[in-house]
């Protein structure tokens, strides 16, 4: 459902939005002065300091490193410089004296892998807290690019991004899944909601874990069977760290056959209280952290949207109203063994009135409505320096409800409530057995159980697996491999899965890496689709056998050219007899469906992807940062009578490019440029439109035509000032600066009886503040 039709509020406040902007950036910084070069720190003066402190791990153990050299690029002792620290024996450092504004900061020790953070926002109002897992097995005397000291993260993730990538990138909107449409593996083209689509696959194949707990969705509005929806639920400013993984994945992490996206999110400050206030496009919303007791921290916010009452209130159209409230305990039993809790509670409603349906074209009006509801608590423990083991247990139920009625005669065309409730237990273990030979292994449990009632009927659908996995990890960065195993036990007739995964790697020249990824990977049927079907869960498991080779290149440090090639080979795919033409995988995902008409579903369907990636990395130097990449790819499937089609995610065509540039410490600006070919599509049968009044699909030429090529350029702007006890940043982020004129789809209007094309977002400017104290 598109949710947004006041593309016209925005326009008519651009002008306003962009001087206000401007008056911002030209006012100089207030109290607290900042360096004038992000990589090189200005001379010393107390006025123009601030400090950064945090925890350094192990990536595999979770177990704190001590000894861990931390100093700040680019700085010299004794010449207006920041003189370094060490980690202790539990793994803190503090570093004084440390510039306001944007830095970078190195971590080092003998026989460890170094890693750089970049882009870490200093303030004076309390110390940046920037916590880092390092990979700890031993490094080898020749760098090659796996090692590089700028791409942290594990062997197997694509992309590591960190709380400030994630919040300043130009055309996230604060929303944590728009940021990560920057490798050429995912990309969505679809304005109006944050669906990640990875090398060509439903955004039903991909899977999130949060802090070890697995999320189905983590979207406002969730699109009920898939992973996407109108905005992360999630608060960005909560995020430590997001791995995402589209090649390969841990064994540990199952159950969808695309990808894996891995967040981290960070602990309460345990120093003082703090807070935030903040404004933008997304809402306004306070987070507060700090100690309970000496060893227990909160992490708390609440969130409202604010657009659907400044819409009300201009009359020009229909936007959501979405609230949120969040938050993490965390509470150390002592220093090696925590437990954190961690709770969301959502609420979104949407109200199309029969007048702004009429303006956009939409054949009917009506109301649609979620209520949230996300608890969890995570285990940790670290037994040794070698052994340590997490647990996590959590619930998250979604109730959704809406009620469409067309728009010509008011009859009620389409209504349904739906309930989902999934509880999932983790278990995984990890040993660090010798300097270069890594073990982890333990089980899963998960139910997912949903019922609907609608127009047609009543229906319930139970699914859940037992799992167990192991993997080990041998060799260093420039030789090595890694073997795992998932084995799935279903709860329905369905038979056992065994899922093994290998990688790997080999850097035959300095800086040069060559890779290869085998993964077979099984997923359960969406409750969604079984809802109209009886049989469906009974029937054989969808798997996807997912074959890639690469190459990495670096030719300085920072700098990574990334070429990979790679096939996606489906089989036990759902098809029905009642919609012999359509792919129900694809089809689940961003449709309100109920399946009702699917009285029998075989998953006897195959499919096939197959694509390159071509991709150009350059993180944080002279105040420069960049990332590029295409994608050229066919996503294929055959249908009940044999016949090939395209999926729906089709694009064929992706390419992106985004650059960051920082010309003083407390000013960024960054773009990006977003190009995909257009997406397959079902056409409108004219003539039987004009027949009956009404849409109707030509469902022979199901996915046999394309939408026009979506392209969209965006703009972000920030600048920070510092103060005694407190920091200010405003910023401006123009999402499609050229006012491209996207084709999301089209649509039948009823009234003057013909096509018409449904148009995506307009330019779209998102003025924000952020007041920390």
């Amino acid at each position: 459902m598109e949710y947004f039709s006041y593309v016209s509020l925005h326009v008519k406040l651009l002008r306003i939005i962009v001087v206000v902007t401007l008056i911002c950036f030209w006012m100089p910084t207030h109290a607290k002065g900042t360096s004038d070069s992000p990589n090189n720190p200005s001379p010393a003066n107390s006025e123009n300091r601030g400090s950064i402190t945090g925890t350094v791990r192990s990536k595999g153990t979770q177990s704190p490193l001590p000894n861990v050299s931390v100093n700040v690029v680019g700085s010299v002792v004794g010449v207006g410089g920041v003189e370094g620290a060490k980690t202790d024996l539990h793994g803190r450092y503090t570093l004084r004296d440390v510039p306001l504004g944007i830095v970078s900061v190195r971590f080092s020790a003998e026989g460890l892998y170094s890693y750089v953070a970049t882009y870490v926002a200093v303030g004076a109002d309390a110390p940046a807290v920037l916590d880092v897992d390092l990979r700890d097995d031993v490094a080898s005397d020749t760098a090659s690019v796996s090692a590089d000291l700028y791409f942290g993260g594990s062997m197997a993730a694509d992309l590591t991004l960190t709380e400030q990538e994630v919040l300043r990138s130009p055309a996230s909107v604060n929303d944590l899944n728009r940021a990560l449409m920057i490798l050429p593996a995912v990309t969505s083209v679809e304005d109006a909601t944050n669906d990640l689509i990875i090398r060509g696959g439903s955004p039903a194949e991909t899977g999130y874990y949060v802090d070890g707990m697995y999320m189905q969705n983590i979207s406002h509005f969730p699109q009920l069977g898939a992973s996407g929806g109108l905005i992360t639920i999630l608060n960005m400013d909560f995020v430590r760290s997001v791995d995402i993984s589209v090649r390969g994945f841990s064994a540990s992490m199952g159950n969808v056959m695309s990808g894996i996206v891995d967040i981290r999110q960070r602990d309460g400050r345990a120093d003082a209280l703090h807070g935030q206030l903040d404004l933008n496009a997304t809402g306004f919303g306070v987070n507060i952290e700090g100690p309970i007791t000496a060893s227990t921290t909160i992490l708390a916010s609440a969130r409202k949207s604010y657009v659907d009452a400044l819409i009300a209130l201009l009359n020009v159209g229909d936007a959501p109203n979405y609230s949120d409230v969040q938050g993490k305990i965390v509470h150390k039993f002592s220093d090696d063994h925590s437990m954190a809790l961690m709770g969301i509670y959502g609420y979104n409603n949407f109200n199309r009135t029969p007048s702004s349906s009429a303006d956009d074209n939409f054949p009917t009006f009506g109301t649609e409505n979620y209520k949230q509801l996300t608890a969890g608590a995570t285990f940790t423990d670290i037994w040794s320096t070698d052994f340590s083991s997490q647990t996590t247990v959590n619930i998250q139920s979604t109730n959704a409800g809406y009620a469409w009625q067309r728009l010509t005669d008011s009859v009620l065309v389409d209504s349904a409530t739906t309930t989902n409730t999934l509880w999932n237990l983790r278990h995984v273990s990890t040993l660090q057995a010798t300097s270069n030979v890594m073990i982890s292994g333990g089980i899963e449990f998960r139910n997912i159980a949903t019922a609907q009632q609608n127009l047609q009927r009543s229906s319930s659908a139970n699914s859940g697996f037992m799992a167990a996995f192991a993997d080990v990890t041998m060799g260093d960065d420039n030789l090595g491999a890694y073997a795992g195993v998932r084995m799935q036990a279903y709860t329905n007739s369905a038979p056992l899965t065994l899922d093994p995964r290998l990688r790997i790697w080999i850097a035959p020249f300095n800086k040069m890496l060559f890779s290869a990824n085998a993964m077979y990977v099984s997923q359960t049927l969406p409750t969604y689709i079984a809802l109209g079907s009886g049989n469906a869960l009974s029937q054989s498991t969808p798997r996807c056998l997912h074959l890639s080779v690469q190459v990495e290149y670096s030719r300085v440090p920072g700098e990574r050219i990334t070429l990979s090639a790679y096939s996606k080979q489906y089989t036990g795919m759902p098809l029905a007899a009642a919609a012999p033409q359509s792919f129900l995988f694809d089809q689940v995902a961003g449709t309100q469906l109920t399946f009702s008409t699917f009285d029998s579903v075989q998953t006897s369907g195959t499919a096939l992807t197959n694509g390159i990636e071509l991709w150009y990395q350059k993180k944080l130097s002279n105040n420069w940062m960049a990332n590029a990449g295409v994608s050229v790819f066919e996503s294929t499937y055959r249908d009940w009578n044999g016949e090939q089609r395209d999926r729906s995610f089709n694009n064929r065509v992706v390419a992106f490019a985004q650059v960051a540039w920082t010309p003083t410490a407390s000013i960024t600006v960054s773009g990006r440029y977003s190009l995909a070919g257009g997406r397959p599509y079902t056409p409108i049968d004219r003539g039987a439109s004009v027949a009956t009044g009404n849409e109707v699909l030509n469902y022979t030429l199901t996915n046999r035509q394309n939408l026009p090529t979506y392209h969209s350029l965006s703009m972000r702007a920030d600048k920070r000032w510092f103060y005694e006890s407190s920091s200010l940043t405003v910023y401006l982020s123009v999402m499609n600066l050229l006012n491209t004129q996207n084709v999301k789809g089209y649509v039948w209007d009823s009234v003057e009886n013909k096509i018409k094309a449904n148009p995506m977002w307009g330019i779209i400017p998102v003025f924000g503040v952020e007041f920390d104290w």
